[in-house]
């Protein structure tokens, strides 16, 4: 089956969201921004559990928005799995065939495949309450696919799991998605960089700016996305936490002042978080200079020069 493209163009005034951009066929776009920026309400758009006020959703050359779920060939997997208690993972899995038409033997044969294919096969007769979060986020996974969506959404498939189980998932959806048309909403770099071949960055419930993951990790638009991947963003300057430095009292030599908002543990070290203006900037203390950093103190941060782009 050749994959099919995603179009969205579509405004709701109650949320707020006013957007559209494409994800051609068989490609993957990561959507980001804030909490509040408008990606579920977009994803529910595209699902079918919010109607737009105006516009339209196109899956291929079909117009969707005004079709009920089950018509629109769009599956979703969600931060945690939405399984079926009564059932075991089998009759999960073959749920959605069996719903399209497909008889039992053919339904459950798919569904097999499926869990062999997500690495869960032996756990077909088991029940969905047996299952650890990562266990059932593979069995969701083969769920969705086993629907055979022209349309697959993700919503932050990865949140709800530890370290290890959503790197060994993010490594299999991007196996098993490769060739697949896809909407990823993500707050985490890794899954734009593993899974995405475009990046839409929202933020209002507005389209801030459209890139590859490269582009975006060159030259972010907005604070957030310069944020996830790794940079501070004041103005149109961006630079990375290691060429900030916190200066107490907001020192002359400071191109910046600002207020403390906190302290924060990255890694084995601290970072101190400081507004300036609308902008929050990330920098390294040391813990000394941490224990004296209090909400609300004045600061200056120093940029390193020849570091800001």
């Amino acid at each position: 089956m050749s994959p099919t493209g995603l179009r969205i163009d579509v405004a709701h005034r109650g949320r707020g969201v006013e957007a559209a951009f494409d994800v051609p066929a068989g490609t993957c776009a990561a959507l980001i921004g804030p909490n509040g920026a408008g990606k579920s309400s977009l994803l529910g758009m595209v699902a079918g559990f919010v109607r737009p006020d105006r516009g339209q959703v196109r899956v291929g050359d079909r117009e969707v928005a005004g079709l009920p779920l089950w018509r629109r060939r769009v599956a979703l997997l969600a931060q945690r799995a939405v399984l079926f208690e009564h059932l075991d993972v089998l009759d999960n899995v073959a749920f959605a065939p069996r719903a399209a038409g497909r008889g039992t033997a053919r339904s459950r044969a798919a569904a097999r495949d499926w869990l062999e294919r997500v690495g869960a096969g032996e756990l077909a007769r088991r029940r969905a309450r047996e299952l650890s979060g990562g266990q059932a986020q593979r069995v969701a996974l083969a769920q969705a696919l086993a629907a055979e969506p022209d349309v697959l959404l993700l919503d932050e498939p990865f949140a709800a799991l530890d370290v290890p189980a959503a790197a060994e998932l993010r490594a299999l959806l991007r196996r098993l998605v490769a060739g697949r048309t896809c909407l990823l909403v993500t707050h985490d770099y890794a899954d734009v960089a593993t899974l995405a071949d475009s990046v839409v960055v929202l933020e209002s419930g507005r389209v801030a700016q459209t890139a590859r993951p490269e582009e975006l990790a060159e030259r972010p638009a907005t604070e957030f996305a310069a944020r996830l991947v790794g940079l501070n963003r004041v103005g149109d300057a961006l630079f990375p936490p290691s060429a900030a430095t916190v200066l107490l009292g907001g020192a002359e030599a400071a191109q910046h002042r600002g207020t403390v908002i906190g302290v924060v543990s990255h890694g084995e070290g601290l970072r101190a978080l400081c507004r300036i203006g609308d902008s929050v900037v990330e920098a390294p203390v040391g813990r000394e200079l941490a224990q004296r950093l209090e909400p609300g103190m004045a600061v200056g941060i120093a940029v390193r020069e020849g570091v800001a782009r």
